[in-house]
């Protein structure tokens, strides 16, 4: 699927290859072919076994099959020869089957994509992508609240084997060790501010809610979910504080902050740990962001005061007997130890006492910016996504590894996109077990699997201003392509 682009333009296009037996020899025919109205996306190659084809409710799709070489071509429990149509009236999520039978079997799945699904385009390089899956929430910077939102499961080919149409926008979706989907409601705010935000457990079945977690005491934040091996989850909110003094940084004497706080939950909601940047984050950390967003774009809460957004606390990550937690307006990583609440160490932004040095990739100095999606990987080094918001330089991935006993941090490995110049937001980085990485290009249309030194492997890129906020990779083994469609057909039964 090599440079496909713009495939799911309405229109007859011809879908003809070799489904069964293949075309060696020389002057061999297809055995099957297929054209399909509207068309059929990806191109047909033998080993893609799932399609998608746009089309409106009710709508008749029209497919035309030519069978040859004696293969016979089941469609809906009946067996066709030779040259058939097929015209379904598919409504969006349903599915047709095609099992191709010519000296062996093999089934084939189309199934039929909302209208208003975003839209999107992929190119492949000849090197196979190492993720099965890549989970997705792609929603509009410009207006998140006017346009469809959606949850989606891509497979390496470019394809939505699943997706769930929302009511209310997401942002982050999560595939959990028990093989259910958890997503965050998405407010019209930069963050969570507001009372009816929450983490949704759901079934790939659509069946139900499984349940749904909201933090205590204050607003649950949508920027992260981390299951841990306890089963607990990790959930953000911003807690508001009056009579703040900005003055010095050039804000009201008295104002409204927004304090960013990690709270562990177990299952049923239970608050069992929590921590807050309240006491242990300087004012003065806040740095070159006062001027750049904080006063200048204050968030409003439900009460109707304006908060300053001082922190911005975006995503955490366990580390034995730390938390780390990554903050876009401090420009840093904080190690906070859980048992006493203290930060034992900070990565970029401002400089204190706590401070590690930071050397990039050729040993000199370096710093963050704007950064997200902060993981540790089980060699102890770590891995985020650095914005460079406002520093005028393009985003890249990065894993730095730690040494305490020296107070360093050294950048090991660097990767940069050419298509990716700057980022205005969000974003993730995620290495894979076997050196690939997936980035979603932080508030960019591009989601990319990219091999250690560079070089994409695999590239979705959605139009317009559509973008994901995260892009979950799934490895093989997690989740299977069947489990994947009978969800889609319980959601979507014929």
């Amino acid at each position: 699927m090599s440079g496909v682009r713009g495939a799911l333009a309405a229109g007859v296009a011809a879908l003809a290859a070799c489904i069964i037996g293949g075309c060696g020899g020389t002057g061999s025919s297809p055995v099957t072919s297929i054209r399909a109205d509207p068309a059929l996306f990806p191109a047909f190659k033998p080993g893609i076994t799932d399609y998608v084809v746009r089309c409106a409710a009710g709508a008749t799709t029209g497919f035309r099959v030519r069978a040859k070489g004696g293969a016979r071509v089941s469609v809906a429990g009946r067996a066709h020869a030779g040259t058939f149509q097929v015209k379904p009236r598919l409504k969006p999520g349903q599915a047709l089957t095609f099992a191709v039978q010519s000296g062996g079997s093999r089934t084939y799945h189309v199934r039929c994509l909302p209208a208003d699904f975003p839209r999107w385009s992929v190119s492949r390089a000849s090197t196979s992508p190492q993720a099965q899956w890549y989970v997705l929430t792609p929603y509009s910077l410009q207006d998140s609240t006017a346009q469809p939102n959606y949850v989606a499961i891509f497979d390496n080919h470019g394809v939505p084997v699943w997706w769930s149409r929302r009511t209310r926008p997401v942002v982050d979706a999560t595939v959990l060790s028990s093989g259910e989907l958890a997503w965050a409601r998405r407010s019209g705010q930069t963050l969570g501010v507001d009372p009816s935000g929450a983490v949704e457990i759901h079934r790939l079945d659509g069946s139900s809610t499984v349940r749904t977690l909201r933090t205590v005491g204050s607003p649950t934040d949508f920027h992260e979910i981390q299951e841990l091996p306890n089963g607990h989850f990790l959930v953000l909110t911003y807690v508001p504080r009056d009579h703040v003094d900005l003055s010095r940084y050039g804000g009201p004497k008295s104002a409204t902050v927004l304090d960013g706080a990690v709270e562990e939950l177990t299952p049923s909601g239970r608050l069992v740990w929590s921590w807050s940047t309240r006491g242990h984050v300087a004012l003065s950390e806040t740095g070159r962001w006062f001027h750049q967003q904080v006063l200048t774009q204050p968030v409003r809460l439900a009460d109707g005061r304006a908060a300053y957004d001082i922190v911005h606390v975006n995503s955490v990550a366990p580390d034995g007997r730390y938390v780390l937690v990554s903050a876009r307006h401090l420009d840093a990583v904080y190690a906070v130890d859980r048992a006493t609440g203290r930060i034992a160490w900070k990565l970029g932004g401002t400089r204190t006492p706590r401070s590690l040095t930071l050397s990039g990739a050729r040993g000199k100095p370096t710093d963050l910016g704007g950064l997200h999606d902060v993981r540790v990987r089980p060699d102890g080094t770590i891995t985020v996504h650095d914005n460079r918001t406002g520093l005028h330089g393009a985003p890249r991935a990065l894993r730095i590894a730690i040494d305490l006993k020296r107070r360093t941090a050294s950048v090991v490995e660097q990767v940069v996109d050419p298509y990716s110049s700057s980022s205005p937001c969000c974003g993730s980085a995620r290495r894979l077990p076997t050196g690939d990485w997936v980035i979603a290009w932080g508030g960019t249309a591009d989601v990319v699997e990219t091999a250690p030194r560079g070089g994409a492997i695999f590239r979705i890129r959605f139009s317009g201003a559509t973008f994901s906020y995260r892009a979950l990779p799934v490895m093989p083994g997690v989740l299977s392509a069947e489990r994947l469609r009978r969800g889609m057909d319980a959601m979507a039964p014929r």
